[in-house]
C-alpha cells in the first residue's frame, strides 16, 4: 500500500523576523530580561510525526530613559528576535500565552522625574492611559516653551513622540520628532553639546518609527546621522546602541555582512563599557546573521560564548536560551549528536533556573531530533517528559490541556511510525478527550486524521473514512479572523485531503484519488505548506504508477524534486523525501522508455550535495546552481574527448504495480555518454550469476580493496565491464570517466580485468562521484 509519506520538517536558517527598537535616552538604566516564549504549538502532519514548531528564546533588554530634571525621554523596545518558525508549518492552534521578554515590565518608568507632571505622566503611562499622558505632555511643552527651557522641551517633545509610537501613530510621532530636532537646534546656539547630544537621540528614535514603518532604508540614514554626533561626543554607550540598531537594519535589509561588521564593533563597545545585558543580546543577534550566511562554526562560537557570558553573570536561564538555539543550530548543521548534547545541557540549565516554559521547549526541541534519527522511544521519552511537565505546571503556564494534547499527538504519530498501531490509537484517544471540550477545531481535526490513519493502516477503510470526513468537517470550522488563520485551515484540510486520496486509492477508486489529491494539492498552495505539496505530488506520480502510466509520472516527480531540493537547501539536509522521489523519478523514466531523462535525474541526485555545498558558500540567501542538462552533459564528454560511464542502481517497475508485494529485485544501469555526444544505456538485474546476493556484493567490494583482491575483481568486472565492453571499444576514447554510485565507490576500476589487460590498461581512467564534480 502506498501510503502518503509526510516527513519530519527541519526549520530554516534563523532570520531576524522583526526589530526590536534599542532607545538611546538622557540617562540609561539597563536591565537585562532572559525570557522563553512559553509557546511550543506542536504541529503534526498525520501519520508520519512533525517536528514541534520551534519556539525562539527571546533574549531581551530594554533601555530606560530617566529625565535630568521634569521628565525623561521615553523608554523602548529592544533585543531581537532572532529565532525562526518552521517552514511548511502544518497548522494548529496559535498560543496566547504572552511573550514575557522585550516588553516594558509595569515597574519601568520611562518618565521618572523629579515630580509633579512628570509623576503624571509616569502613572498615565504605565497605566496605559496614553491619552491621559498625551494631554500631561502637551501642558509640559507649553511650559517649557513658555520658560524657553529648550533642555526639557525637546525631551518632552520626544515623549510625546514615544507615545504616538505607542498608539501606532507614526505621522504624529515624526512630527513630535521632528518639532524635538528643531528644539535642539535652538540649544546649540547656547549649548551646543546637550544640542547635538538630544539631536542624535532624536535621530535615533526617527529611525525605530521609520524601521516600524518597514523602511529600513530610511531608517538607517537617521542611525548614520546619530552614529555621527555621537562619535563627535565621545557618547560609547548611544554609539554602541545604535551600532547594534544599525546591525538589526542590516539584517531586514539582506546584508548580513554589513550587520556582523556593526554588531562585532557594538559588542567591542559593550565590553569595553562592561555592560553584560547588551553583550548578550548582541551575541544573540551576532549569532543569528552569522547563521543566516551559513556560517555555521562562528555562529556556534558566538552561541558558547553567550552562554559562558551567561554563566559567569549566574544567568541559567539565559544560559539554558542559548543552549537552546545552539541545539537548533546544530540540528540544520546535521549534527544531531552535537544537537541532543546542547539540548542535554539546556535542559539541565533550564531546571536550575526553575524555567519551566523553557524547559518544556528544550525537551520538545531535544524529542524531534531523535524523532529525525529514528530513535523514536527516545523522543516518545522526552515528549512523555515534556507532558509530566505541562501536568504538573502552574496556572500561569497556559492552556494545559491543549499543551497535553498536542504532546500526545506527537507521541501518537511516533507509536504510528513505529508500527505500534494499538498505543497509537490510544493515545490519540486520550488526547481527543482533553481536546475536544476546548472547541479548538484544528487541534481535533489533526486528532481526527491520526486516528483515520491508524483505521487506515488496520486495513479498516470504512472506520478510516468516517474519521477523515469529521476531520474536514472539524477544519471547515475554524473561524477565520486573520490571514494566518486561513492558511493554517488550508494547511490543515490539505493534509487531511492527502490521506482521503490514499484511502481512495486503496479502495481501486483512482479517478476520485486523483480529484482529491488536486483538492489536497490546491489547499496546501493556499496554506504554503511546501512540506504538504511535496508530499501530494509525490502520491499523485504513485497513483499514475500504479495505473500503469509512468510517463504521466515524471512532471509531478520533478516539481516534488523542485520543491524538495529548495527545502533541502534552506534546511541544510538531504531530506529523505527528496531521494525517494528521485529514485521514483528515475524508475518511472525508464519504465517509459526515456532513458536519457533517467541520466538526467541520477545525476541531478547525485550532483546535489556539490550544488548545495556551491550555494551555501554563496550564502543562505542564495540559490544552488542548477543541475546539469542534456546539452552540458554531452557537452563535458566531447570537450574532453572522453568517455562517461554512469553507473546506478534502482528499481524496474512493472506493469502490474499496483499488484506487487514485498521489495523490487534491484536492477543495475549504465549509461555510456560516448565522445560523439551519442548516449547507450544498458540494464540488467543487480544480483545473478556473477553476484549472487547482497552479502556477496559487499564482500566482493572489500576484497577487491585488499590482498587477494583478484578473485574478487573477476566478478565485479563480470558485473560492470562486461555489458558495456563493446561499446567501449567502439567508442574511440583514450579516457573513461566512471561515476559510481555510493556503494560502488570503493571499487578498484583501474584494476577490474578488461580482457587481457586491466581497464587501467587500457584507458586512461578518471573516477568522478557525479558529471557536476568533472565542470572547473
Amino acid at each position: 500500500m502506498f501510503l502518503p509519506m509526510v516527513p519530519s520538517f527541519l526549520p530554516p536558517f534563523f532570520s531576524v523576523t522583526s526589530l526590536r527598537w534599542l532607545r538611546t535616552r538622557s540617562q540609561f538604566v539597563v536591565g537585562v530580561a532572559s525570557a522563553l516564549v512559553p509557546s511550543v504549538g506542536l504541529l503534526v502532519a498525520v501519520p508520519v510525526v512533525a517536528q514541534a514548531s520551534w519556539v525562539e528564546a527571546a533574549l531581551a533588554s530594554e533601555v530606560v530613559a530617566q529625565g535630568t530634571q521634569d521628565v525623561g525621554e521615553a523608554g523602548g523596545e529592544a533585543g531581537g528576535e532572532a529565532g525562526g518558525e518552521t517552514g511548511g508549518e502544518t497548522g494548529g492552534e496559535a498560543d496566547d500565552r504572552p511573550d514575557p521578554g522585550l516588553e516594558l515590565s509595569p515597574t519601568d518608568d520611562p518618565f521618572d522625574g523629579n515630580g509633579g507632571l512628570s509623576d503624571r505622566v509616569s502613572q498615565q503611562y504605565l497605566d496605559g492611559d496614553f491619552a491621559g499622558a498625551l494631554t500631561t505632555l502637551e501642558q509640559l511643552v507649553t511650559t517649557y516653551q513658555t520658560q524657553q527651557d529648550w533642555v526639557q522641551l525637546g525631551e518632552a517633545w520626544n515623549g510625546v513622540g514615544l507615545v504616538q509610537e505607542r498608539l501606532e501613530e507614526w505621522d504624529a510621532a515624526l512630527l513630535a520628532y521632528q518639532s524635538a530636532l528643531e528644539t535642539y537646534t535652538q540649544l546649540n546656539l547656547t549649548d551646543p553639546e546637550q544640542g547635538k547630544l538630544g539631536e542624535a537621540r532624536t535621530l535615533n528614535n526617527m529611525g525605530g518609527v521609520y524601521t516600524s514603518l518597514e523602511q529600513p532604508t530610511a531608517a538607517l540614514g537617521f542611525l548614520e546621522r546619530a552614529l555621527v554626533l555621537f562619535r563627535e561626543l565621545g557618547k560609547v554607550e548611544e554609539e554602541a546602541i545604535t551600532l547594534s540598531n544599525a546591525g538589526a537594519l542590516y539584517g531586514i535589509m539582506n546584508r548580513p555582512a554589513d550587520g556582523i561588521q556593526a554588531f562585532q564593533q557594538a559588542l567591542a563597545l559593550h565590553k569595553q563599557q562592561g555592560n553584560v545585558d547588551q553583550v548578550i543580546v548582541t551575541l544573540d543577534r551576532l549569532s543569528t546573521l552569522y547563521a543566516q550566511t551559513g556560517a555555521v562554526p562562528e555562529a556556534v562560537r558566538i552561541l558558547e560564548q553567550g552562554v559562558t557570558v551567561a554563566q559567569e553573570a549566574e544567568d541559567p536561564a539565559t544560559a539554558a536560551a542559548f543552549l537552546s538555539r545552539l541545539g537548533e543550530l546544530q540540528t540544520l548543521a546535521g549534527q544531531p549528536p552535537a544537537a541532543i548534547a546542547a539540548y542535554e545541557r539546556a535542559f539541565a540549565a533550564a531546571q536550575s533556573a526553575e524555567a519551566v516554559a523553557l524547559a518544556f521547549q528544550v525537551l520538545t526541541q531535544w524529542a524531534a531530533v531523535q524523532a529525525d534519527g529514528g530513535d523514536r522511544s527516545g523522543a516518545i521519552s522526552q515528549y512523555q517528559k515534556a507532558l509530566d511537565l505541562v501536568q504538573n505546571a502552574s496556572p500561569e503556564f497556559g492552556d494545559t490541556a491543549l499543551d497535553q494534547g498536542q504532546l500526545l499527538i506527537q507521541i501518537a504519530a511516533l507509536y504510528y511510525e513505529d508500527g505500534q498501531l494499538e498505543a497509537a490509537q490510544q493515545t490519540y484517544d486520550r488526547a481527543l478527550i482533553l481536546v475536544q471540550p476546548l472547541d479548538v477545531p484544528l487541534a481535533e481535526g489533526q486528532l481526527l486524521r491520526g486516528l483515520g490513519a491508524v483505521a487506515l493502516e488496520q486495513g479498516n477503510l470504512d472506520q478510516a473514512l468516517t474519521y477523515l470526513e469529521q476531520a474536514l468537517e472539524r477544519q471547515r470550522q475554524v473561524s477565520i479572523t486573520e490571514e494566518s488563520d486561513r492558511r493554517a485551515q488550508q494547511q490543515e484540510l490539505g493534509l487531511t485531503l492527502n490521506l482521503l486520496g490514499a484511502l481512495y486509492q486503496d479502495q481501486g477508486e483512482y479517478d476520485r484519488a486523483l480529484t482529491t489529491y488536486q483538492e489536497a494539492m490546491e489547499a496546501q498552495q493556499q496554506g504554503q505548506n511546501l512540506v504538504g505539496q511535496g508530499d501530494t505530488l509525490r502520491n499523485m506520480a504513485v497513483l499514475s504508477l500504479i495505473q500503469g502510466k509512468p510517463g504521466e509520472a515524471a512532471n509531478p516527480l520533478l516539481n516534488a524534486i523542485e520543491i524538495w531540493e529548495f527545502i533541502s537547501f534552506r534546511s541544510g539536509s538531504l531530506l529523505d523525501p527528496l531521494v525517494e522521489a528521485y529514485q521514483l523519478l528515475q524508475s518511472a523514466l525508464v519504465a517509459a522508455n526515456q532513458p536519457e531523462g533517467a541520466l538526467l535525474g541520477a545525476e541531478q541526485q547525485r550532483s546535489l550535495p556539490y550544488r548545495l555545498q556551491q550555494g551555501w558558500q554563496q550564502g543562505i540567501q542564495a540559490l544552488p546552481p542548477s543541475p546539469l542538462t542534456l546539452d552540458s552533459i554531452r557537452q563535458i564528454a566531447q570537450g574532453n574527448n572522453a568517455t562517461l560511464v554512469f553507473y546506478d542502481i534502482g528499481t524496474r517497475l512493472p506493469a502490474n504495480v499496483a499488484e506487487v508485494s514485498g521489495e523490487l529485485a534491484p536492477q543495475l544501469r549504465i549509461w555510456t555518454v560516448l565522445p560523439t555526444g551519442e548516449i547507450v544505456f544498458t540494464e540488467q538485474p543487480l544480483f545473478g550469476e556473477a553476484v549472487a546476493n547482497p552479502d556477496t556484493l559487499l564482500e566482493l567490494i572489500e576484497s577487491s580493496q585488499g590482498e587477494g583482491a583478484s578473485a574478487a575483481l573477476t566478478p565485479l568486472a563480470a558485473l560492470l565491464l562486461a555489458p558495456i565492453e563493446q561499446t567501449l571499444a567502439e567508442a574511440g576514447s583514450t579516457t573513461v570517466v566512471v561515476i559510481p554510485p555510493p556503494l560502488l565507490q570503493g571499487i578498484p576500476y583501474d584494476q577490474l580485468p578488461l580482457g587481457t589487460e586491466t581497464l587501467g590498461d587500457r584507458y586512461t581512467l578518471e573516477v568522478a562521484p557525479a558529471i557536476q564534480a568533472l565542470v572547473n
